[in-house]
């Protein structure tokens, strides 16, 4: 080995990954802030500020978080919508006159509370279908989003959260696609 021929170079440490991704994660919620900054009025500044800092930051942190520890950050934003849908369904039936939204919503969470513990114990189907379920759900609630904040009355910023949220948890269970390879057989 000559002198000139320096050793491989050692793979990054989970620090460095976590601190890299975190950098990048602040760089685009202070870019999106800069882009809401300039786009808004005035007025409006003055008002979502702080749902908008709120949502980016907690939708970049469990996207970083999902990345890192996708298991048990997917499967947990996984149990958190399936214990939180059931309670905006009642608070929806109670507040309006809609009954099917409400009763898919309730439905969404049992199931996703009932999926949840096999998919985190390496079940195919059940983590399949509980990706689904997240994806489905967080395209509905992302244009879904106005009725949100009109039926609950928060900020929209705050309303982009779900499906923010969601997001996160999709991603970290798409990650995972891996472990649950094992076992399959193709087809003819």
């Amino acid at each position: 080995m000559s002198t000139t021929d320096s050793p491989p170079s050692a793979p990054a440490s989970a620090e460095s990954s976590i601190g890299a991704t975190a950098i990048a994660g602040a760089i685009v919620v202070a870019m999106l802030f800069a882009l809401f900054y300039l786009a808004s009025t005035p007025a409006y500044r003055a008002e979502a500020t702080v749902p908008f800092l709120l949502a980016a930051v907690l939708i970049t942190a469990a996207v970083i978080a999902a990345t890192q520890w996708p298991r048990y950050v997917g499967h947990g934003l996984a149990l958190a919508y399936g214990i939180c849908a059931p309670i905006g369904a009642y608070l929806l039936r109670s507040q309006s006159d809609l009954v099917l939204v409400p009763l898919f919503l309730a439905a969404c969470g049992v199931l996703a509370l009932v999926l949840t513990p096999l998919s985190y114990h390496r079940k195919r189907a059940a983590w399949a279908f509980l990706l689904s379920l997240l994806v489905v759900m967080a395209v509905c609630t992302l244009f879904g989003a106005p009725k949100i904040r009109a039926n609950f009355g928060v900020s929209m910023w705050i309303a982009l959260m779900i499906p923010g949220l969601l997001g996160a948890a999709s991603v970290g269970l798409g990650m995972l696609s891996g472990d649950y390879q094992e076992g399959v057989k193709a087809r003819r």
